[in-house]
Formats: structure tokens, C-alpha cells, sequence
């Protein structure tokens, strides 16, 4: 009886051995935003920058491009202009924005936009 259960003890801790360094060898290598991004039970945090934590607990923080050229805005289109605002940060003023254009400061929302005209 005692080596009946001393058997299936063994079996046991050999089944969970082998099953603990499978599964380790087929979790890809978590070692970046985008990989944390890709990795299977990863959970992306709501943050400016935004931040994803894996399911054991390592963060990464989504890069920032630091400064935008203001070559790299694209001008104002008609349909900007016809509704009166567009989204975008205060370094993004587009070419072309008339001078008198506001620029509103809400956080992720932020745009400039016509006087009297609200941004949607």
C-alpha cells in the first residue's frame, strides 16, 4: 500500500515538474511594451502614457515620441474647417488653422476649435 502511494506521489511531482518547464518553454520572452502587448494575458492600463502589465506582474510603459516637427502635421482639411475644430495637443497646430482658433486643453480630447464652436 505504502509504495502504491509513494508511486503515484512520484508520478505526481513528475507530471507537475515536466508540465512547470513545458509551460515555461513555450511562454514567449516578455521584454517589451509591444511583446507585453502581444503576450497572452497581459492587461493594458488606461494611462497616459499607457502601461501593460503581464500576468505576473511586469510593467512596460507605451514609448513617447518626444517633440513632433511641425512638417509632420498635416494641414487643416476642408471638413475641419466646415465643422470648426479638430483633435490634437497644442504643438499640433495644423498649417492653414485660422488665427483665430482656440485651443482647449482636455487631457486626451483636447482640440482646437472655432470661437463659439464646441468640440465633439
Amino acid at each position: 500500500m505504502r509504495l502504491r502511494l509513494l508511486t503515484v506521489v512520484l508520478a505526481l511531482l513528475a507530471v507537475g515538474w515536466y508540465s512547470y518547464h513545458y509551460y515555461q518553454s513555450v511562454q514567449p520572452i516578455v521584454d517589451s511594451y509591444e511583446s507585453c502587448l502581444a503576450a497572452k494575458g497581459s492587461t493594458l492600463l488606461t494611462s497616459y502614457p499607457s502601461t501593460c502589465v503581464t500576468q505576473n506582474g511586469q510593467s512596460f510603459t507605451e514609448p513617447v515620441i518626444e517633440g513632433i516637427d511641425q512638417e509632420d502635421i498635416p494641414e487643416i482639411t476642408t471638413e475641419e474647417l466646415e465643422i470648426g475644430w479638430y483633435y490634437g495637443t497644442e504643438t499640433q497646430y495644423k498649417p492653414g488653422t485660422p488665427q483665430e482658433w482656440e485651443y482647449n486643453d482636455s487631457g486626451k480630447s483636447s482640440c482646437w476649435h472655432a470661437p463659439q464652436t464646441l468640440c465633439q
